[in-house]
């Protein structure tokens, strides 16, 4: 079958002219992808078929949403991929804003793409500080919704406490959904929702909400697989769903909490160390000279534990998913709970006494989903 052929059968298949682009790529050597498209686009319009077909008024082939991020998975100028899609660059640019609020769609140097690397963004946030010389706020992570040994009911009791206590915000340190490893063959097994969607719908519907109080959260390794495996970003997902919930970015996050105490919020990406505390004094020896938050906030070890190391106050942050299957065969324990903090300052936001207490549940309830 000639290129001509092929392509007249793909488009009365609906297909769109980038995806047809993609399988006549070989048949033209030497052109560019415009030179080509336009030779197809040629061709086709030139056919008694598809002048019928326009003859008679019919509407033009809705674009969908896959095919938008099919064509967006490869580098180019927005008008050449809105060429491709055989679509008019302000359609174009209003749907692709429209994904933007659920898929990882970068630009950069004129170009337009879906990225499914997750890649870490340095991003500052201030709280509004009017001189409270008292601080509260809720330290939480790992929450892995979605995996059948998730905790839901201890995560509605420590939202129901914060509620009770008057804590207007909540920080996530990451893993707010357990994701999907392709390359874990056992993994499936432990979920009861799979996909990016299946899972952001989920986490929108049952996530605690409380009168007052805002969830600020970071997303980790296991929320990046949803990146990996199709652009999705689960966390802008989340929040565009959810107005008590802030989407603060991808591993890491900083907070101004006054005008001088800093919280860091860090989903690392190492494994576990047979020292509880090993990988936090390794993390911060590296820092740099003047790069030291006044307080650090780890998720990712699923771990209880509070240091005061190098004028730093170290918190791990425990999770709400008791051990898994895949924790018991690689020796790692789960802490299941999280943290009260409570800093005590001066009127101009200057750190006098921080107070970082636990709240731990011990008795896991199975299938709590």
């Amino acid at each position: 079958m000639d290129w001509k052929a092929k392509a007249l059968e793909m488009w009365r298949q609906k297909y769109t002219w980038g995806q047809i682009l993609e399988a006549l790529r070989d048949c033209f050597s030497g052109k560019t992808d415009k030179q080509i498209i336009d030779s197809i686009r040629s061709y086709i319009r030139g056919t008694p078929e598809y002048k019928a077909e326009h003859q008679k008024g019919e509407s033009p082939r809705e674009v969908t949403d896959e095919q938008i991020l099919k064509a967006l998975e490869a580098k180019r100028k927005p008008q050449e991929t809105a060429e491709i899609l055989h679509m008019p660059i302000m359609d174009f640019v209003r749907r692709v804003d429209k994904l933007t609020e659920k898929y990882n769609i970068k630009e950069a140097n004129g170009l337009i793409w879906l990225e499914k690397s997750p890649v870490a963004e340095e991003r500052e946030e201030r709280e509004a500080y009017t001189g409270e010389e008292e601080i509260v706020f809720g330290l939480i992570g790992d929450t892995h919704l979605c995996n059948k040994n998730q905790q839901l009911t201890y995560l509605h009791q420590f939202y129901d406490l914060c509620e009770a206590e008057c804590v207007r915000t909540v920080y996530h340190v990451g893993d707010i959904s357990d994701g999907y490893y392709p390359n874990r063959p056992e993994h499936i097994y432990e979920l009861f929702k799979v996909g990016a969607d299946a899972q952001a719908e989920y986490i929108i519907e049952n996530y605690p909400r409380r009168n007052g109080v805002v969830t600020k959260f970071i997303t980790g390794n296991h929320d990046a697989t949803h990146m990996k495996n199709g652009g999705t970003d689960i966390g802008k997902h989340i929040a565009a769903a959810r107005d008590d919930m802030e989407y603060l970015g991808y591993m890491t996050a900083k907070i101004w909490l006054t005008p001088h105490c800093d919280l860091d919020l860090l989903h690392p990406l190492d494994g576990a160390a047979y020292a509880l505390s090993y990988p936090v004094q390794k993390h911060i020896d590296a820092l740099q000279g003047g790069k030291k938050p006044r307080i650090l906030a780890f998720g990712h070890y699923h771990k209880n534990l509070y240091m005061f190391y190098r004028n730093i106050h170290a918190i791990c942050v425990p999770c709400f998913e008791q051990q898994t299957t895949f924790m018991r065969g690689k020796r790692i324990s789960a802490t299941v709970g999280g943290y009260i903090v409570t800093i005590k300052c001066t009127p101009e936001g200057i750190v006098r006494e921080i107070i970082p207490r636990i709240v731990v549940y011990a008795d896991m309830i199975p299938d709590d989903y």
